[in-house]
């Protein structure tokens, strides 16, 4: 067959275009808007919502930038930078999305362990409720009874929150619940165990 009359697949000539499309623009604002949308409905979604728009909208940002970056932004400026910019944001995820998801998991533990603190005492589970750490379902352990005080511990954390990063799930945050239902949300172990000696925690 001639080269000239090859067929350019259409998918090919899609990608390749010589000016920046509407359609590419929607693909960007669908793959960056796709974990928002997943938060919805929890925090269990939200990490594979994460992966599917930065390969999606980051991949093609960056193969668009270097295939027809320079092109683009010489036929239609506007609608480049757009299609760009909309595509290449997907990656901000993996530095934003994360953090949104313990922030759910954490405000799901919050709730969960206020109403078992809450709950009288002829009502309330034998156990702690248990928390989604991000390694596992781990239950709250149960504060020392030194006072029935409304500002006693009732219940704490004893592994971190985790989240997810492109060097492995770090420690993200403890949770501390009194007996007034007050919750304290600590960085750092440190943080953690300070308070429930009664400390102050250093900065």
């Amino acid at each position: 067959m001639d080269e000239a009359s090859e067929v350019i697949p259409g998918w090919h000539r899609w990608l390749l275009a010589e000016r920046p499309r509407l359609s590419h623009f929607l693909v960007g604002a669908m793959a960056l808007l796709l974990p928002a949308a997943a938060g919805i409905f929890g925090p269990d979604g939200i990490l594979p919502a994460m992966g599917i728009a930065a390969v999606i909208g980051g991949g093609l940002g960056l193969g668009w930038t270097l295939a027809c970056g320079p092109r683009w932004l010489r036929q239609a400026p506007v609608m480049a930078i757009g299609v760009l910019t909309m595509s290449l944001a997907c990656l901000g995820h993996l530095a934003v999305m994360p953090r949104w998801e313990v922030l759910l998991r954490a405000n799901a533990a919050i709730a969960d362990a206020r109403a078992w603190v809450q709950d009288s005492p002829e009502n309330r589970p034998t156990l702690p409720p248990t928390y989604a750490s991000g390694d596992g379902p781990i239950r709250f352990s149960i504060g020392k009874p030194v006072s029935d005080a409304s500002q006693a511990i009732a219940l704490f954390t004893p592994q971190a929150l985790t989240r997810w990063s492109a060097f492995g799930r770090v420690e993200s945050c403890f949770i501390v619940i009194r007996r007034d239902g007050s919750a304290q949300v600590l960085r750092t172990v440190a943080d953690r165990d300070a308070v429930l000696a009664g400390q102050p925690i250093v900065p």
